[in-house]
């Protein structure tokens, strides 16, 4: 992860400017890499249970299949979440309008004129701006371009970007 935090900052600069000028920050490749790392040990597991055809021994009981059960649940949705949120997550931001999608590819929009508070969640590792109207989107930290972002962002509200510049790594 160390490693991930790194290669983000160093690229903390390189946005990519779409034809209309808007610049957009986008993920590192490393979340599709553990997202389908997460998706092999998925199938693993479930090859290794039709194998071992998925039965019961003598004298036990389906109650003992509850956990593995959660357990390959959660590696499901871990493969699904995380390779969407690297191939979704984006933040597209422009003078007037900055636009978040999440891993779901759904879009907010908050104008920088309606902007009125911003935080740094530590535990999520996420940027969180508001608007007035109580729309809040959610940025992820390890974004190519989050430097040209901040600067932006000084531009627009400076009183506000000292609250997501003070980012610690942990």
């Amino acid at each position: 992860m160390s490693w991930v935090i790194n290669v983000a900052r160093a690229k903390g600069s390189s946005t990519l400017v779409l034809e209309n000028g808007d610049r957009v920050l986008k993920n590192h490749i490393f979340f599709a890499i553990l997202g389908y790392l997460i998706g092999f040990i998925f199938l693993f597991f479930v090859g290794l249970g039709f194998y071992d055809s998925w039965e019961l021994a003598p004298g036990e009981t389906w109650t003992l299949y509850i956990f593995p059960a959660i357990m390959l649940l959660a590696l499901l949705y871990g493969f699904i979440y995380i390779t969407f949120y690297y191939y979704n997550h984006r933040v597209i931001y422009n003078s007037e309008t900055v636009t978040a999608y999440d891993a779901w590819g759904r879009a907010k929009s908050i104008r920088w004129t309606d902007l009125k508070d911003a935080e740094f969640n530590v535990v999520m590792q996420e940027i969180r701006p508001y608007s007035k109207q109580g729309c809040r989107i959610v940025m992820g930290r390890y974004l190519y371009g989050l430097d040209d972002f901040t600067q932006g962002f000084a531009t627009h509200h400076p009183y506000l970007v000292q609250r997501i510049l003070d980012r610690p790594l942990f």
